[in-house]
């Protein structure tokens, strides 16, 4: 009797750690997968623009420039001058497209941000920062009837609160701070809602 009352305490004991193991695997797969997102959500909706602007041959200087209101030299170089590049057929192709990959990049952040490590002020700063390029807005007026309603609010927000940041932005602190407000608006605040 006294064998087996041995045999099922070490049997539990046995059943409670391979609880205590899968429990532990299951977290650190959990994590893994977190930044396995994480990597692939920053490719996608970071670097992935960013090279097409850098790598784009056709786009207008102001229009690359643009993007970057926050990089003091590259301002004085290209829009300071208040030159205006001849527009082409390539360079509205070049444009329009990457203007299509950054909508479709904030309409993905919409859906992944729940998967990745990356705080909502980064991407939403981030986000800021493409959206004080004028040609941009062009671009997105043209083609918003192509996005759901959702990455449209989240555009007009983006766009209407870029409107505010000076230009050329020397405060780069001014992004974070205008983040928080546009957190607290209630147009933001009900879209987040609304896509929980």
């Amino acid at each position: 009797m006294f064998f087996f009352s041995s045999l099922a305490s070490v049997a539990i004991i046995f059943v409670g750690f391979n609880i205590v193991l899968t429990s532990i695997a299951f977290e650190y797969e959990q994590q893994f997968s977190r930044l396995t997102k994480t990597k692939d959500a920053v490719d996608k909706l970071w670097f992935y623009p960013n090279q097409l602007i850098k790598n784009s041959p056709n786009i207008r200087p102001e229009f690359m420039a643009s993007f970057f209101m926050n990089n003091l030299d590259l301002y004085h170089l290209v829009l300071l001058p208040h030159k205006k590049t001849p527009l082409t057929k390539e360079a509205i192709l070049e444009e329009q497209f990457i203007s299509n990959v950054m909508l479709q990049s904030w309409e993905d952040f919409l859906m992944m941000r729940r998967y990745d490590e990356i705080s909502l002020d980064f991407w939403l700063g981030s986000f800021l920062t493409w959206a004080q390029n004028p040609y941009f807005k062009i671009y997105y007026n043209r083609m918003k009837f192509n996005y759901q309603d959702f990455t449209n609010q989240l555009a007009e927000l983006l766009f209407e609160y870029a409107e505010k940041i000076p230009v050329p932005t020397e405060d780069i602190h001014v992004y974070r701070r205008t983040v928080a407000k546009m957190q607290k608006d209630p147009r933001y605040i009900v879209l987040v809602e609304s896509l929980s």
